[in-house]
């Protein structure tokens, strides 16, 4: 900065260490500690800054490093690029034993080796919002980072598709057609975790469904090619569809305050939508045809501008179940939403 009119600069920073430190132990006795590494540059005269980077330490039995690295290491770069939505990476991990050996530097494809850079990435445009993270660790009513592992880890091993969806595809930059065929069917996914594949199981509407032909075909007049039409075209499983699950998802997964958001903004249509599908009772309709006519390459296609749209539905959506999932708050996304900050078609 300029110096003043007496010659000599003023600047003034202030560090509050201990505020900064958390600590909590896990339900397998590890000790998890989270600090910020402060980092102070002065361009003589002209120029202040202030970065830190987030250092995570973690104590407990000797283990391998693979298996620290499938613990905490990758689990801490997929729950902050869901945080930030912004593809983050690890930049430094080293290993060491409690009995005052030197620590190992572990080298990894997926370790950037080089310094933490506190400014966000280059991202998809489509679901790039303002500054700051959808959750917070500490505080009254925010995330605790034990529990934030535990249920990661029982999201990947309960809900594949979904997961895939906040890991894989989340840390890469995507088309807006990629996104929407990725996004989908992890909330398809989602819902066949949840709720089953039908209203009943398949053996027993497959049962039913045998049942129900042999019966028409003994009815006088029922021509053989209407039976063959019906053992031909009537649904073999009784899945649920796909706009029944979507609708669902939208209904059950998500927290009652980010619902209203999204229904304000969805219900009635949005002029963009209509007239794409003839009839529909809804958005998720919708999107459920549009999916289809994308993947079976239906010669009426969603416009750019449509799919958009219904794109950053579908994210917001699953960025939402994910965050109840998890047990954090969706008071960040509804008050992003609430602001424009953060678009959801």
């Amino acid at each position: 900065m300029p110096k003043t009119l007496d010659g000599d600069p003023k600047i003034a920073a202030t560090w509050n260490s201990e505020g900064t430190r958390q600590r909590w132990m896990t339900s397998d006795g590890d000790e998890l500690e989270l600090n910020y590494d402060a980092n102070m540059s002065w361009n003589e005269f002209y120029g202040l800054s202030v970065t830190a980077a987030p250092v995570v330490t973690v104590a407990g039995v000797p283990r391998s490093a693979e298996e620290w690295m499938r613990r905490y290491v990758r689990p801490m770069a997929e729950i902050t690029t869901l945080a930030t939505q912004h593809s983050q990476t690890i930049s430094w991990v080293c290993l060491g034993r409690a009995q005052g050996r030197f620590p190992v530097q572990v080298i990894a494809a997926d370790i950037a080796q080089q310094p933490y850079d506190a400014s966000p990435p280059e991202h998809d445009a489509l679901i790039t919002h303002g500054s700051g993270t959808l959750f917070r660790l500490g505080g009254e009513g925010a995330a605790s980072l034990p529990d934030l592992f535990e249920r990661w880890a029982h999201l990947r091993s309960t809900h594949g598709t979904f997961f895939d969806y906040l890991t894989v595809a989340m840390r890469n930059t995507l088309s807006t057609r990629s996104r929407f065929l990725a996004l989908v069917p992890a909330l398809e996914g989602l819902h066949l975790a949840r709720y089953g594949d039908g209203p009943v199981p398949r053996n027993a509407f497959q049962k039913m469904r045998k049942a129900v032909i042999k019966r028409l075909s003994v009815i006088e007049n029922v021509e053989s090619d209407d039976i063959a039409f019906l053992k031909e075209w009537l649904a073999p499983y009784g899945s649920y569809q796909l706009a029944y699950r979507l609708r669902e998802i939208f209904e059950k997964e998500i927290g009652p305050d980010l619902n209203g958001q999204i229904r304000a903004r969805v219900d009635p249509l949005p002029d963009s939508l209509v007239g794409f599908v003839e009839g529909v009772e809804d958005v998720w309709a919708v999107m459920g045809t549009a999916r289809n006519r994308i993947a079976h390459g239906a010669e009426i296609q969603p416009s750019s501008a449509q799919l958009g749209v219904l794109t950053r539905l579908a994210h917001t959506i699953t960025v939402g179940a994910a965050l109840r999932i998890l047990g954090v708050s969706d008071a960040v996304l509804c008050e992003s939403i609430n602001q424009d900050r953060w678009q959801v078609c």
